[in-house]
Order: C-alpha cells, then sequence, then structure tokens
C-alpha cells in the first residue's frame, strides 16, 4: 500500500513537470484560484484552466473543448459529445468558482 501511495505521489511529480501546452490566443486577463490553478481568459473570449495536478482544459466559445492531461495527451471534444469521462467532468465542476475569480481579475497589461 506504501509503494502504491509513492507511485502515485511520483506520478503526480511527473505530471507537473509536463505541462507544457498552452492556448494560441493572447491572454486578456488570469488570476489564481485557491485549489484549482491558474486560469486565463483569452482575448477570443475562451477560457484557458492550468490545473495544479498539471493537467489543462481549454474551451474555445466557436470549437470545442481541449482537454491536456499530466502527461501531455490532447484529447479533443465537441459540446454534442455525451462520453466526456468523469475525470475531465469534475474539472468542469470548478468552472463556476473560475468565472467568479476571472470576473474580479484585473486585464492583463500588454
Amino acid at each position: 500500500m506504501i509503494q502504491s501511495k509513492e507511485r502515485e505521489e511520483q506520478s503526480m511529480l511527473d505530471c507537473k513537470k509536463k505541462s507544457t501546452v498552452s492556448p494560441t490566443a493572447e491572454i486578456f486577463k488570469s488570476a489564481y484560484v485557491d485549489g484549482i490553478g491558474w486560469a486565463s481568459q483569452l482575448m477570443s473570449g475562451g477560457i484557458w484552466v492550468q490545473y495544479s495536478d498539471g493537467s489543462q482544459l481549454i474551451i474555445n466559445a466557436s470549437d470545442a473543448v481541449k482537454y491536456t492531461d499530466c502527461n501531455g495527451l490532447v484529447t479533443q471534444y465537441e459540446y454534442s459529445d455525451s462520453l466526456i469521462p468523469q475525470n475531465v467532468k469534475l474539472k468542469f465542476s470548478h468552472f463556476p468558482r473560475i468565472i467568479e475569480s476571472l470576473a474580479k481579475a484585473a486585464r492583463t497589461k500588454t
């Protein structure tokens, strides 16, 4: 049991090191959301969340949802998809707090 926990902790550390995906759009404003990670509103209106576990979620208003797991695997979901994995749905559940934090954040200076 201890070895399993150590492997899980090492996996989390490895995931945090691999967080390299970023959107091509410019950032309008950003906010740190305690317990979640960094959230950014893009100039395009989309939202980019860099979770503390190393995963990322980019939601574009006119496109789809891109989820990057902590190992760098990118999966794109259409808004009409009904088979979104539970771990991605859990990330969506944070969006009320994320939106609230971004609404209060000052615009990023360019």
